[in-house]
């Protein structure tokens, strides 16, 4: 998007964000409450309706341009790291797939194994 002097920003803040309006463009509406549901009462996501949100996102990225996800990594060592893998991969034979695992959706590393410790 090109910016202007007439740009509103209120128009475009969250515009590339997957916000729960988009969400319900994505998921069914029992999903949807689902979803909130667990998030309000901080309830534990399952697999089930994690691999359909995972699903809704990499459909609504692909829909809006993307080819690739970011984790992106915040330590507590004050340095941030980002790891970028594509949505597309190969199959066996030869076509591409759109493929987006619910171990993307989310990911946990207490230890920081991915980053460089400081030696001291």
């Amino acid at each position: 998007m090109k910016l202007s002097e007439n740009i509103n920003v209120l128009e475009i803040f969250a515009s590339d964000v997957f916000t729960s309006k988009v969400m319900r463009k994505y998921l069914s509406k029992d999903k949807c409450n689902k979803l909130k549901e667990i998030i309000d009462n901080k309830l534990e996501l399952d697999n089930e309706l994690a691999k359909d949100i995972a699903e809704a996102m990499k459909y609504w990225a692909v829909d809006n341009g993307a080819t690739h996800y970011t984790h992106w990594f915040v330590p507590l060592n004050g340095v941030t790291a980002e790891k970028h893998n594509s949505f597309l991969r190969p199959s066996d034979n030869g076509d591409a797939i759109l493929d987006f695992p619910i171990e993307s959706l989310i990911a946990e590393e207490s230890d920081a194994s991915s980053f460089p410790s400081r030696r001291t």
